[in-house]
C-alpha cells in the first residue's frame, strides 16, 4: 500500500506483527527514492527493475496467500530479487536518496527473513477465467475486472540532470572589419585562394528500399496503447468545466473517453508499465498524462493496480498545482471505495502536498469525517485549510461550530468563500449568520458573502443587500441582487449600468436579465434559458421599467421574467445553456432554500449528474417547504 503506513517502522515489543503490507510499503519507498536519485537513467532503471521484480513477487504471493506453500515460494523469489537489488545499490550509497532507498531495502530484507504474514482484505485479479469478455463502460466509469496477471510495478524516473556544456572561447579572434579598406582587403584575400576543381558528378543508383522493421504483437500493442493514453489525457482536459461551453456537450467527450479506457484495458496488463515510463520523457510536468495513467490504473479491479495509481502520484511533483489537480481529479473519479482507505493515512503525513491531496479527494468523494475536517481546518499549511473549506458542503456528519468558526474567521478569501458556500448548503446557522453579519457590516463583497446570503435569505433582506451593494460597490453585490429576485432592486440595478467600472455594467445587466429573462428589454421576450448577452443600454432598460416593469407584482420573486418556483432551478441545472458558475449557484440555492440533502457534483460525468438531478427532483417533491417566493430553511 504506497504511503499506507509509516515507512521503515521499527518493530518494538508489544507492537502488532508486521505484515506483507508493511513489506510493500518499504519496497515502494525504495522505488520512489531510486526514481529521485541523481544517478544516470541506465543505473536507476536497473535498480528500479530489481525492486519492482521483488514487489511483483510479493504481489504474486499475496494473490496466492490461500496456498501457504505458494506464498512461501513467492517470498523466496522476492528475497532473491531483493538480494540482487541490495548488491547493486550498495556501491552507490553516496547519493542521499539511494542511501535512504538502501535503508528501506535492508529493513525489507529483515522482514522477509522473518516471513511476514499475508495482508488481510486485499483483492487481486484472477486468471482462472482468461478470455472472458469485460462489459463496456457506459455513461460513467465502472470498475473493470478482466482476467489478468498482477501488474508489474513501475515508477517514472525523474529527468536526468544534464550539466550544460560551455563552449571554449577561441584563443584568438579575427580582426573586425572597421571600414571599406578592410573589407576590400578581406575580399582580395578570399579571391586569391585556390579554387578546387569540381569532381565529376556520379549518378548513383537509387538504393533499394529497406524493408520495414518487423514488430512483434507485443510491440504493436504497446505502440497502440501509447496513442490511446495520450488521447485519453487530451479528452480528460476537454471535459473540464468551461464558461463558454454547455455541460451537456461533455457527453460525447466522455463517451470517447470511456472507449479509450476500455481499449487500454483490452491491450493487456503487460503494456501498462510501458505507459508509466512515458512520464520520463517529459522534461516538464504533464498533468494530462498523469491524469490518464492514474485513471486507468484506478479503474482496474485489484489492489495491485490501485497501488500503481497511487505510486504514480507519489512519484510525480505534487507541489505543481496542475499535476496535483490532475491526480486529485482522477482519484476522485475512481470507481472503487478502496481509495478512501489508501488516502486516510496521508491525513497525518508530514508532506503538505499529501495532506492536501487526501483532504481534497476525501471531500470530493463525500468521505471526510467531521474530526478529520477539524484537524485539516487547524492545519498550518494554507493549501490544506483551503481544501478543508472546500469540503464543508459535502460533509455527511455534523460540522462542529468551532470548526466552522475557525475557517470563517480567517483573513483569506480562498478559505472563507468555500466555507461560507458550504455552510449555506448545509443550512448551518453559524455560516448563515456569518454571511448576514458581513453584509450588515457592509463587507459583503468579501468572499462572496452577499451572494451566499442572497441565496438563502428571506424577503426582508432586500434593504441589507441594497445597502451593502451601495457601500461596497462591487460586482458581487449586483450578482446577489439578481439571484435574490426582488423587483425593488431593479431601479438600483438600472442605475449601475453606466458605471465607469468595466466589471459593474455587465454584472448589473446580467442581474437584470436573471430577474426579467430579457437580453434586450425592447425587442426580446422573457426566456427561462436566455442565450443573448444582455444590453447595457440604460435608456432601453428605463423605458421597459416605466412601461411594463411597474405593473409587475412587487411581492412576487421573479426569475427570468416569471414567478420563481423551486423547479426552475432544476430546469436551469438540466438546461443546455447553463455555464459552470451559474449551475454552481443554482445548486447551492436549491439545497439552501429547500433543505435538500442530496449533493450535485458538477465535476462528475454527465450521466452521474443526471442521476443526481433525478434524486434532487424526488427530494424536492417530498419537501414540505413552500416552493415559491423566498423560502427560508434556517432562521438566524
Amino acid at each position: 500500500m504506497p504511503g499506507g503506513r509509516d515507512q521503515g517502522r521499527a518493530e518494538v515489543p508489544g507492537s502488532p506483527p508486521r505484515t506483507a503490507e508493511d513489506l510493500c510499503d518499504l519496497l515502494d519507498e525504495a522505488l520512489r527514492r531510486i526514481a529521485r536519485s541523481a544517478h544516470d537513467t541506465a543505473q536507476r532503471t536497473e535498480l528500479a527493475e530489481h525492486v519492482a521484480g521483488c514487489l511483483r513477487a510479493v504481489y504474486d504471493g499475496l494473490a496466492l496467500s490461500g496456498d501457504a506453500g505458494a506464498y512461501r515460494d513467492a517470498l523466496v523469489i522476492a528475497s532473491m530479487q531483493l538480494e540482487s537489488a541490495t548488491a547493486a545499490i550498495a556501491p552507490l550509497c553516496t547519493d542521499p536518496e539511494l542511501a535512504k532507498a538502501n535503508a528501506a531495502l535492508l529493513d525489507a530484507h529483515q522482514l522477509l527473513e522473518r516471513g511476514p504474514s499475508p495482508a488481510r482484505g486485499w483483492r487481486f485479479p484472477s486468471v482462472s477465467s482468461r478470455g472472458g469478455r469485460v462489459p463496456a463502460s457506459v455513461g460513467s466509469l465502472r470498475l473493470l475486472d478482466p482476467s489478468r496477471e498482477v501488474v508489474m510495478p513501475a515508477v517514472p524516473l525523474a529527468p536526468e540532470r544534464i550539466q550544460p556544456v560551455i563552449a571554449e572561447r577561441p584563443a584568438s579572434l579575427p580582426e573586425p572589419v572597421r571600414d571599406l579598406a578592410d573589407l576590400d582587403l578581406l575580399l582580395a584575400e578570399a579571391a586569391a585562394l585556390p579554387v578546387a576543381a569540381k569532381p565529376a558528378r556520379i549518378v548513383a543508383p537509387a538504393p533499394a528500399k529497406a524493408p520495414l522493421p518487423a514488430r512483434s504483437a507485443t510491440e504493436s500493442m504497446a505502440r497502440r496503447a501509447r496513442v490511446l493514453v495520450e488521447e485519453l489525457g487530451c479528452l480528460g482536459a476537454q471535459r473540464r468545466p468551461r464558461a463558454d461551453r454547455s455541460w451537456l456537450s461533455n457527453r460525447r467527450v466522455e463517451e470517447r473517453l470511456l472507449a479509450r479506457v476500455d481499449a487500454l484495458v483490452a491491450c493487456g496488463e503487460h503494456v501498462l508499465p510501458v505507459l508509466v515510463r512515458g512520464l520520463e520523457n517529459r522534461q516538464v510536468p504533464d498533468p494530462e498524462l498523469t491524469w490518464a495513467l492514474v485513471l486507468v490504473f484506478s479503474t482496474l479491479a485489484g489492489d495491485d493496480s490501485l497501488d500503481e495509481a497511487i505510486r504514480i502520484g507519489r512519484a510525480t511533483d505534487l507541489s505543481h498545482p496542475g499535476v496535483r489537480a490532475a491526480f486529485v481529479d482522477a482519484l476522485a473519479l475512481a470507481p472503487t471505495s478502496r481509495v478512501e482507505g489508501r488516502l486516510r493515512p496521508w491525513l497525518s503525513s508530514a508532506d503538505d502536498a499529501l495532506r492536501t491531496v487526501a483532504v481534497t479527494v476525501l471531500g470530493r468523494r463525500a468521505a471526510l469525517l467531521p474530526d478529520e475536517l477539524t484537524s485539516a481546518a487547524a492545519d498550518g499549511c494554507l493549501s490544506v485549510v483551503e481544501a478543508a473549506a472546500a469540503c464543508v458542503g459535502s460533509m455527511r456528519g455534523a460540522v462542529l461550530d468551532a470548526t466552522l468558526v475557525s475557517l470563517l474567521d480567517r483573513p483569506e478569501e480562498s478559505v472563507v468563500g468555500p466555507a461560507l458556500a458550504g455552510s449555506v448548503a448545509l443550512r448551518h446557522p453559524v455560516g448563515v449568520a456569518w454571511a448576514r453579519d458581513l453584509v450588515r457590516a457592509h463587507r459583503g463583497d468579501f468572499a462572496g458573502a452577499n451572494v451566499a446570503y442572497a441565496l438563502c435569505a428571506g424577503r426582508s433582506a432586500l434593504n441589507l443587500l441594497l445597502e451593502d451593494s451601495a457601500v461596497e460597490g462591487g460586482a458581487n453585490g449586483l450578482t446577489g441582487l439578481g439571484w435574490f429576485g426582488h423587483l425593488g432592486a431593479v431601479p438600483y440595478l438600472i442605475g449601475r449600468l453606466d458605471s465607469h467600472d468595466a466589471a459593474i455594467g455587465p454584472a448589473a445587466a446580467m442581474a437584470l436579465q436573471r430577474i426579467s429573462g430579457l437580453g434586450d428589454p425592447v425587442d426580446d421576450t422573457p426566456s427561462l434559458q436566455p442565450t443573448s448577452i444582455p444590453t447595457q443600454d440604460v435608456d432601453r432598460w428605463r423605458s421597459w421599467w416605466a412601461t411594463r416593469g411597474r405593473d409587475l407584482d412587487p411581492t412576487v420573486r421573479f426569475r427570468f421574467g416569471r414567478p420563481w418556483r423551486a423547479t426552475m432551478n432544476l430546469e436551469e441545472l438540466r438546461g443546455v445553456h447553463g455555464d459552470h458558475a451559474a449551475r454552481t449557484l443554482c445548486a447551492l440555492e436549491l439545497r439552501a432554500r429547500m433543505a435538500l440533502t442530496n449533493e450535485l457534483d458538477l465535476h462528475s460525468f454527465v450521466a452521474m449528474q443526471l442521476l443526481s438531478l433525478d434524486a434532487l427532483e424526488g427530494e424536492l417533491r417530498a419537501s414540505e417547504l413552500p416552493q415559491t417566493g423566498w423560502p427560508v430553511s434556517v432562521w438566524v
